[in-house]
């Protein structure tokens, strides 16, 4: 890349080509893929693609605000953003970079440049006569966007001051402590500086930043949007309707999220959960959402497609920031619902770090106090209180089993189904939308339902038969300490929906919202089995596989494996996990325990290994929550089948459990004979090995239906490598003393 780049006008508007211009469309195969590369032509993207890595065109003719709004959308997902340099046309990454950048979006150039020619190609060129191992090379050697601008800076600070302040300290205002003093200390020894001087100028940048955010805000602010009175009625005639929250559960499913009804509505919930006001501490009535699942399982995009239907301002999402930008936000998180993208900073492996601590004081506290010191107008030292107001609901999404303990406890937790029924379901909705290539949900409906939530206002809510189902709960023999704050997260759920309804529900003297009986039938479908995990500590799928273990007595990993579906390296994983717990253990293949570790190893390698469960394992299906029915003294109406029951209704099977029946029954009959399927040619990745992923099967239905799996086999990025199935499943006893990262 030629010198200069830094000194380009790269923000202002103005046209390029006379040209027509085109939208930019993204393929969704690459959509959630670690690495995306940008190329300067068709061509170059698809040569790109053909080698095996993920590429979109970004042709000069795109090169208009509204394709760059798609293009940061898009390259907010992937890990690392490469521009491809096959043109040398410095003025074009400078716009495509900085734009990038500015977001702090972590984008890297890659220079195709033949040395033999002495000049730039295209990729289609460069693949002609060099391997894609060169090309991997090239990439190895791409330099952040960043990094490029700060090493064409002059290297006298006076010179350097004007590039400095509008192009390069501007990209630093977003990044995170570590990285913003690692790009402090490389332009302070580029321009010859010190590291005061540059940290200065970041500071008087990011109070000019906020100020005109500021500024900005009080402008919205003071023009309120009008609301067409037409959408503004059929809001009105939604919040109406006793049908409302089941046709919310509906909308999501239309606009293409594909079953995943129970979490939609726990979604739903705890957004909702932001506008319940208490008369003591605030926030204490607020939910907090965990949803863990294997990564690619769509986690992110059902939340996703939950937040299109509420107003930008129901919730502060959190992508990437410091730990103590929270303190900071001009607008704070009072009645909103702070979602944190990936859950990896609350594992508790750093310590208690700030971002933990917050979160954990907005839920339980309903508020965070933070005292600093700084100094005055006069320079003496004073303190500021720093006050973060609640109420603010939570929602994570991550790979991960378990979070931090602390922060665990204050948690609802779900998980995406990840059967292979539902891979097939999600395939043919991802190739019915690329066929019809347009939007589920119109502008007008979307507006709609914004404008719905907009119209609920933070109200306190009664719940006046709470003591029917504290009876049902605590007459429970041996109720887990976890029920004191669990019982708190079920009326917590009763209240949110009361809040939906607060246009149908009379109120009390005081102004509180009264809670119906329907109130609870439909919270009582949604928070079921989150209950149930989150008093017993397993999920649904793990009691059950536990289940039939106790009812067959020992089974083989394999056997086990080839009933559900689902690949002996992710049971391998879950074993492993269940083994710890103490819940689960390896027997021989009569059913007796090993006389050894090297006897049970040498039996693991040669698949003669087999499960059991252990004394200590109970069944938690005990901890159930009252029916509806039981509620009112068992009124047939509020019975499955009665008008009542069948009114709110939210057909969230296979989730839903019948009410009228007993626990289940495990399955005794043989398992399914489906092969594993058999290793794939191998392909390349040029940015690590390929991660292992779970090959579903179609498996037989467990008792009540069910075929959803247990979440497992999550690996962290800086863990990836290439394992199979039988290289997992044998791994222990091939490589004593080696410990497997993927578990």
């Amino acid at each position: 890349m030629e010198a200069g780049l830094y000194n380009r006008r790269t923000t202002q508007k103005m046209p390029f080509f006379s040209v027509p211009t085109k939208k930019l469309s993204v393929d969704p195969a690459i959509v959630g893929k670690p690495d995306l590369f940008i190329a300067e032509t068709a061509e170059d993207a698809a040569a790109a693609i053909a080698t095996g890595f993920p590429a979109l065109a970004f042709t000069n003719i795109m090169r208009t605000d509204d394709n760059y709004l798609i293009l940061i959308d898009n390259c907010k997902k992937p890990k690392r953003t490469y521009l491809l340099d096959s043109s040398g046309d410095t003025k074009r990454l400078s716009e495509i970079g900085f734009r990038l950048a500015s977001k702090w979006l972590p984008v890297f150039v890659v220079s195709v440049y033949d040395k033999a020619a002495a000049r730039h190609v295209s990729l289609v060129d460069y693949l002609k006569t060099n391997s894609t191992e060169d090309f991997k090379a090239l990439v190895k050697q791409a330099k952040s966007f960043t990094e490029i601008l700060i090493g064409q800076l002059p290297t006298n600070f006076m010179q350097a001051s004007p590039a400095l302040r509008e192009h390069v300290i501007p990209i630093l205002n977003k990044a995170d402590d570590a990285a913003r003093q690692y790009f402090i200390d490389m332009i302070a020894k580029h321009v010859k500086a010190k590291v005061t001087v540059i940290t200065k100028m970041l500071k008087d940048s990011m109070a000019k930043q906020a100020e005109i955010a500021k500024q900005e805000a009080a402008k919205q602010a003071e023009k309120p949007e009008e609301v067409d009175p037409e959408i503004k009625a059929a809001a009105m005639e939604l919040l109406l309707d006793p049908q409302v929250f089941r046709k919310r559960i509906d909308t999501i499913n239309r606009s293409g999220v594909v079953g995943e009804r129970t979490n939609i509505s726990l979604y739903f919930v705890t957004l909702d959960s932001r506008l319940s006001k208490d008369f003591g501490k605030p926030g204490q009535r607020a939910l907090a959402l965990k949803t863990a699942g294997h990564f690619g399982a769509g986690k992110s995009f059902s939340l996703s497609s939950c937040l299109t239907i509420y107003p930008p301002n129901a919730y502060h999402l959190l992508t990437s920031g410091s730990e103590k930008s929270l303190y900071y936000l001009p607008d704070g998180l009072s009645h909103k619902c702070l979602i944190v993208a990936e859950g990896f900073q609350f594992t508790g492996e750093r310590g208690d770090n700030e971002i933990s601590f917050i979160v954990r004081c907005l839920i339980s506290e309903g508020q965070v106090v933070r005292i600093v010191v700084e100094k005055g107008e006069d320079g003496k030292q004073i303190t500021r209180r720093i006050e973060i107001p609640g109420p603010t609901s939570f929602i994570t999404t991550t790979v991960l089993e378990t979070l931090e303990p602390q922060l665990e406890d204050r948690l609802l937790s779900s998980h995406p189904s990840e059967s292979a029924d539902q891979t097939r379901r999600i395939i043919e909705s991802l190739a019915e939308q690329s066929e019809n290539n347009n939007s589920r949900l119109s502008e007008h409906e979307i507006k709609m339902w914004q404008t719905l939530h907009v119209m609920l206002e933070p109200v306190s809510v009664s719940i006046p038969f709470a003591s029917k189902i504290s009876d049902h709960i605590k007459i429970i023999p041996n109720l887990p300490i976890t029920m004191r704050r669990g019982f708190g997260k079920l009326l917590n759920v009763v209240r949110a929906i009361a809040i939906l309804h607060q246009y149908q529900r009379q109120r009390d003297v005081n102004g509180n919202v009264i809670a119906e009986i329907a109130d609870y039938a439909l919270g009582w479908q949604i928070i079921q089995d989150s209950f149930k995990e989150n008093m017993r500590g397993a999920s649904k799928t793990t009691d059950q596989r536990l289940q039939y273990l106790q009812s067959v007595g020992h089974v083989s990993l394999k056997d086990l494996a080839l009933r559900e579906g689902v690949s002996r390296a992710a049971f391998s994983s879950w074993m492993k996990r269940v083994e710890g717990e103490g819940d689960a253990k390896w027997v021989d293949s009569n059913g007796n325990d090993f006389q050894n570790d090297i006897a049970m190893k040498a039996a693991k390698r040669a698949g003669r290994a087999h499960i059991a469960v252990t004394g200590q394992w109970h069944q938690s299906g005990i901890i159930a929550l009252p029916t509806p029915s039981e509620l009112v003294n068992g009124a047939l109406e509020w019975q499955p089948g009665g008008l009542m029951y069948e009114r709110f209704n939210l057909d969230l099977v296979p989730d839903l459990p019948s009410a009228a029946c007993p626990p289940p029954v495990p399955v005794t009959t043989a398992a399914a004979t489906s092969p594993i399927p058999a290793k794939s040619a191998p392909s390349f990745f040029p940015f690590g090995k390929k991660p292992v992923t779970a090959v579903a099967t179609p498996a037989p239905a467990l008792s009540g239906g069910l075929t959803e799996t247990e979440p497992f086999g999550f690996i962290e990025p800086d863990q990836q490598q290439v394992l199979d199935e039988e290289d997992l499943f044998f791994l222990e006893a091939s490589k004593p003393g080696y410990r497997n990262p993927l578990i």
